[in-house]
């Protein structure tokens, strides 16, 4: 698809995101807005817009790169729940928001939506060392 950012990664993407991990049929993500420490994107390796389009052979193991990439951050940022969001009524490209939230914090006990928060936005160092803390916690467990 000519038009999906995830599709043709260009600009736009790596303004918003950066990759931390190849897995097995998708590519994790760190956010680049941190408003909840660990925010990731698991970006399905297919152009797909629904869960059901997924071919048979690649459901599990797009199950098991949700269940890592998970256990990463959790491994990492200690969350007390992950949430986990799909939308696509823009980006139709199948994506799942993962979003570490702690007891009492932003948002606890509400749904999670980007707009309800302030950006925040680390500094370069901190930012890669946030992708390479994830990037490690993946491939100790075996992840990638």
């Amino acid at each position: 698809m000519d038009s999906c950012m995830y599709c043709v990664p260009g600009e736009k993407l790596a303004n918003l995101m950066a990759p931390v991990a190849k897995l097995r049929v998708s590519t994790l993500f760190l956010l680049r807005d941190q408003s909840f420490a660990g925010r990731c994107v698991l970006m399905f390796e297919d152009h797909c817009k629904e869960v059901d389009e997924v071919p048979e052979g690649k459901k599990l193991p797009l199950m098991q790169d949700l269940s890592d990439a998970v256990s990463a951050i959790r491994a990492v940022f200690s969350p007390d729940k992950v949430n986990y969001a799909i939308f696509g009524d823009e980006v139709t490209h199948l994506h799942v928001h993962l979003v570490p939230k702690q007891k009492g914090g932003t948002l606890w006990g509400q749904a999670y939506c980007a707009q309800a928060v302030e950006a925040v936005r680390l500094s370069p160092v901190a930012w890669e060392e946030r992708i390479e803390a994830v990037r490690l916690a993946l491939n100790t467990q075996g992840g990638k």
